[in-house]
């Protein structure tokens, strides 16, 4: 308007409110969205059980977070926490690597696989861009072709977890719990380099 490029009457015609969203490190009901979209991620998790399954270290990371992504990259990483975790409590290990630096918080000592885990991880940050890391377990052949078999439905479907688990024929759950069962990663980065290296990468 200033410059006369633009109409000042229909400014005023058009500009009968405007919402100021702030963004996710500005929002004071983190606690909130992270309790919903936990029960999102965690079936038969009550909203009013949320926050006591996640550790308190854990919960401090997540509030900290700076979350340049915003929403998304909230529910991305509560996803991830909830694939890759064991039992009943989230431990700040779940977490996405990055999450855990940026807040400069202590390893939970949850048990001696997540404390595993958590060093595979920062090591394979360290030598490679595909930060999350996975246990290396010893495979049957069943175990073998059904692990082909999910990567190329993954692959297939460009890592969408959803439509991977319909042409596979699970529910999204089963799915996720195939993936720790089978040391897959579902962040779609780290899961491309793996289908690379352990077989054809599919397009």
């Amino acid at each position: 308007m200033a410059r006369g490029t633009f109409r000042e009457d229909l400014y005023y015609r058009i500009a009968v409110g405007v919402l100021t969203l702030p963004t996710l490190r500005e929002r004071d009901d983190k606690p909130e969205l992270i309790a919903h979209m936990l029960c999102d991620e965690w079936p038969g998790l009550r909203p009013d059980q949320a926050l006591d399954r996640v550790a308190p270290d854990a919960l401090s990371c997540l509030l900290m977070h700076a979350w340049p992504g915003n929403l998304r990259q909230l529910r991305a990483a509560l996803r991830y926490a909830c694939a890759v975790m064991s039992g009943h409590m989230l431990c700040v290990n779940d977490l996405p690597p990055e999450l855990v630096t940026s807040a400069h918080v202590g390893s939970t000592r949850c048990d001696a696989p997540m404390e595993m885990r958590a060093r595979e991880v920062s090591d394979a940050a360290a030598s490679t861009s595909c930060a999350p890391a996975v246990e290396r377990h010893a495979q049957t052949p069943r175990h073998d072709s059904e692990r082909e078999r999910i990567l190329q439905a993954l692959a297939q479907h460009r890592w969408n977890i959803s439509a991977a688990a319909r042409t596979l024929g699970f529910c999204r759950a089963s799915l996720y719990r195939k993936l720790k069962q089978l040391s897959i990663p579902h962040v779609r980065d780290c899961g491309e380099v793996l289908s690379s290296g352990h077989a054809a990468h599919y397009a």
